[in-house]
């Protein structure tokens, strides 16, 4: 070997690039049926898990190889037109690579240089990306319908600008907390205890008149925003009119889960008599619709001795 040639084979080896050099092996109808390894760098082998493969055919060391590489390569040694492009290799531990072909040597010996890299975890990084982005999206359509639908109800039904003003404040006030609380967590969402703590404690009084029990889990991002804002429609009406507008009411709110069902229940007591609203409000449709953002069924009941609401779910929320 020359001097120059051992400068390139060292240059060669130690780029992190996997290299090898195939030669093509064709049916009769010129069909890529199988490549022999005529050399490869060290990144080679790093890159793809395969040591001691040089002087091999590829038949013999990852026979069920996905038909496509051997049709791009074909391709590459049959016209001589270079190939780029990204594919998954299941035999290979289903990893993902960024590659090159280009015909090298004499046509008629098929022979094609392959560079490479794997490319598996920034492929499953860009995915990732691409689904928060999705999420991000659907979040902002939801966002936008709710604030269209929480501002124009509310202007429609309030008696005075002033009384409109305090209402959607707080109801955007109570969106921006769920945001704010779901913002690091859009994936996997957030445990119900911060959601519904986040919810109450504008409202809680200093004598915790709003009694909470229930055990840990995980909310979705859709079911945590969706609990957050019904909680603060509940607590902001038990301070108008319900258990919260006297000196000794309270609430029960209790949860339970298990593998197949969430049970989430908002009970008043000790406030004055309940008299049901003659009409439904934005805030009372939004309490009961709820349960379609848990997959599930809710209930609000305007009980004389104390409004109840009541949620039953699936465990598993759905993927939309």
């Amino acid at each position: 070997m020359s001097r120059l040639e051992n400068r390139y084979r060292t240059l060669i080896d130690n780029v992190d690039v996997g290299i090898c050099i195939a030669k093509m092996k064709f049916d009769d109808n010129l069909r890529a049926v199988d490549y022999f390894i005529l050399d490869g760098n060290s990144a080679y082998e790093r890159h793809t898990g395969l040591y001691g493969t040089v002087g091999r055919w590829v038949s013999d060391f990852a026979p069920d190889l996905e038909r496509a590489w051997f049709d791009t390569y074909g391709r590459v040694a049959l016209t001589g037109t270079p190939a780029r492009f990204e594919l998954q290799a299941a035999p290979l531990g289903n990893r993902w690579f960024e590659v090159e072909a280009h015909r090298v040597g004499n046509p008629v010996d098929f022979e094609v240089a392959i560079l490479f890299t794997d490319i598996t975890d920034k492929r499953a990084e860009r995915e990732s990306q691409q689904t928060i982005n999705r999420e991000l999206a659907h979040r902002m359509k939801n966002f936008v319908s709710i604030v269209q639908s929480m501002i124009s109800q509310t202007l429609r039904r309030s008696i005075s600008t002033q009384e409109a003003e305090k209402a959607i404040d707080g109801r955007l006030l109570a969106f921006a907390r769920a945001q704010d609380l779901l913002g690091d967590e859009i994936l996997n969402g957030a445990d119900i205890l911060p959601v519904v703590l986040s919810s109450i404690s504008p409202h809680q009084t200093h004598d915790r008149r709003i009694k909470i029990s229930g055990e840990a889990f995980a909310l979705s991002a859709r079911r945590a925003l969706a609990l957050s804002l019904a909680l603060h429609e509940l607590a902001t009406n038990s301070i108008k009119y319900g258990a919260l507008s006297n000196e000794v009411g309270q609430v029960n709110l209790n949860w339970s889960f298990d593998d197949n069902r969430i049970d989430i229940f908002w009970r008043e007591i000790g406030g004055p008599l309940v008299v049901p609203p003659s009409s439904q409000g934005f805030g009372s449709r939004l309490i009961e619709i709820v349960g379609a953002n848990f997959d599930g069924t809710s209930h609000l009941e305007f009980a004389p001795d104390g409004v109840i609401f009541s949620l039953s779910a699936p465990a598993r929320p759905s993927t939309s």
